[in-house]
């Protein structure tokens, strides 16, 4: 029912008039009263059915100046602030990136690369600030020859989904391979020919990058 009313309150914030939904009243599905308890008004409607649609959440508990709820989420509105700013250009012909997600991004994606051998960075960002770049722009920066990096996450749903992410760089797709013993995801961007002007073919080359998950027992 909860989903039910997310659905309505999304369409109705979309719609120039609130969204309806005919719904049975027949023994066996929710009463007026019940849809009242998620937020959802019934009406009498026809042959032994309810209209439904679903009021804004404004929970008792919640301060006036934060309710009603999730509906900039419902709306689709952008809230978040823009903190964009201009990439390296060195940095951006290896990613094709115009911009850094955040000054926060930009100071520790420097960082990484100029990192002296044998220090250890610590980035604290929040969620949504661009911190997967912060360890994918070394690997690009470097190219084939470069050394290998190591990505170390929670779990391996999370590896594979972050491999993934590095595939859809302009870079190119990864390819993968999983060790379940290990928790492992490998990636390294698939191999693709090198060519002179010509457009001879001159070996190949791939990226080192390698994304490990350990598994929880």
């Amino acid at each position: 029912m909860a989903l039910v009313r997310h659905v309505l309150r999304r369409q109705s914030l979309h719609m120039p008039q609130p969204a309806l939904l005919a719904v049975p009243s027949a023994q066996g599905w929710p009463t007026r009263e019940a849809w009242e308890q998620f937020g959802v008004r019934a009406q009498s409607g026809v042959a032994g059915r309810w209209l439904i649609d679903a009021r804004p959440w404004r929970p008792t508990w919640l301060a006036d100046p934060d309710s009603p709820v999730f509906e900039d989420v419902f709306a689709e509105h952008h809230v978040r602030l823009d903190w964009g700013r201009p990439i390296d250009p060195f940095i951006g012909e290896a990613s094709r990136f115009n911009d850094y997600v955040s000054p926060g991004q930009r100071e520790a994606v420097r960082s990484a690369i100029l990192l002296p051998p044998g220090e250890t960075l610590i980035v604290g960002l929040p969620t949504g600030s661009g911190k997967s770049f912060v360890a994918q722009a070394p690997m690009l920066i470097g190219g084939p020859e470069g050394s290998l990096s190591v990505c170390v996450v929670p779990t391996t749903a999370l590896a594979i989904d972050q491999a993934r992410q590095t595939g859809d760089t302009p870079e190119g797709a990864l390819s993968q391979s999983r060790d379940p013993a290990a928790g492992m995801v490998l990636g390294a961007p698939r191999r693709r020919p090198r060519g002179d002007q010509g457009g001879h073919s001159r070996g190949s080359s791939a990226y080192p990058l390698l994304f490990a998950g350990s598994r929880h027992r």
